[in-house]
């Protein structure tokens, strides 16, 4: 599980001795990587949410403060998570609504019922993965003609290339997208979508400097290049390391997990470790090529945790090799 954090389930019952029976199947059923949260209310719900989004929520239609079916319908508050809608009874009508309103499952509340919710959760998010599988295909496909037509298009580069950040931010709904291209010793952020600015103007330059101010170099005269970012543009990655590629990228769906786990010798050069001070969780970082050199890097921040596969990152490769 290196590469993604712990994922969390989010039982939504008023009901204390049924969200205790769902979470004691849950917590039984050997899933190493979920942890079971419980919320008594709409209110409390949204609450966690706002915080952190949930693998799967098991909501019960009729809470204190309103009904589930106000979640699935409501396009502001339906996260990017499966539901799966809970009730006291059975009712054909109802399970019609909530599976139109978005639902991927509706449960009648028993025993039995919470007994075999582990297998209820493991197909649901199979199933949710293979829709989201199919969603991002289609937008990768898409994004990848338009990249293509932009390129083709010629004119002036800036433009360009904001354009196609603006459209892989579009696509991907990452928080933050950036390129940084090389400018004499330096690749300073060239064009930049979702990120503070005071994150830019801290992260701007790569170089180590010294006190007075001059670029330290290495042994073969060439500048250093710190952290992460410095590590993909000058080629120091290691593919026998589960958060590097063969082609020289890096990914993490959380940084927090990987510095904690990961030895400083293998991170390769020194690491600033903003971008997980900035609260940044689901991160990747991909070279930009001209035929075998690298001149330039594609970099991909998101706070939310687990947002990358690794065909994600084989995708960019391929785009950025463009």
């Amino acid at each position: 599980m290196m590469q993604d954090a712990v994922r969390h389930i989010l039982v939504v019952d008023d009901e204390p001795a049924h969200a205790e029976a769902i979470s004691r199947a849950l917590n039984g059923a050997g899933l190493v990587d979920i942890a079971v949260h419980v919320a008594g209310t709409l209110w409390k719900f949204r609450e966690m949410v706002a915080v952190r989004s949930p693998a799967i929520a098991i909501v019960d239609l009729n809470l204190p403060d309103g009904s589930a079916l106000e979640v699935l319908t409501s396009p502001a508050e339906k996260g990017d998570f499966p539901v799966v809608v809970m009730t006291s009874y059975g009712n054909e009508q109802v399970a019609v609504e909530a599976m139109k309103a978005g639902a991927l499952d509706y449960v009648v509340k028993s025993s039995e019922a919470f007994a075999s919710m582990p297998r209820t959760v493991e197909r649901v998010l199979h199933q949710w993965s293979a829709i989201r599988e199919r969603v991002q295909a289609a937008g990768r496909e898409r994004l990848a003609r338009e990249t293509l037509e932009l390129l083709n298009r010629g004119g002036d580069g800036e433009a360009t290339i904001g354009s196609i950040v603006a459209a892989i931010k579009n696509t991907t709904a990452i928080e933050a997208v950036a390129i940084r291209l090389q400018e004499n010793d330096d690749f300073p952020y060239y064009v930049s979508k979702g990120f503070p600015d005071k994150f830019l103007l801290a992260e701007r330059f790569l170089c180590a400097r010294n006190q007075a101010g001059e670029i330290l170099r290495d042994g073969k005269g060439n500048p250093v290049l710190e952290c992460m970012c410095g590590n993909i543009l000058c080629g120091r990655t290691n593919p026998a390391l589960p958060f590097f590629t063969k082609r020289g990228s890096f990914w993490s769906n959380s940084t927090t997990q990987w510095l904690a786990s990961t030895p400083e010798i293998e991170c390769q050069g020194r690491i600033r470790n903003r971008c997980n001070s900035e609260g940044y969780e689901s991160m990747a970082l991909i070279p930009l090529r001209a035929g075998e050199e690298i001149v330039g890097l594609l970099q991909l921040n998101d706070r939310r945790p687990n947002q990358f596969s690794l065909e994600t990152v084989y995708f960019f490769e391929g785009l950025g090799a463009s």
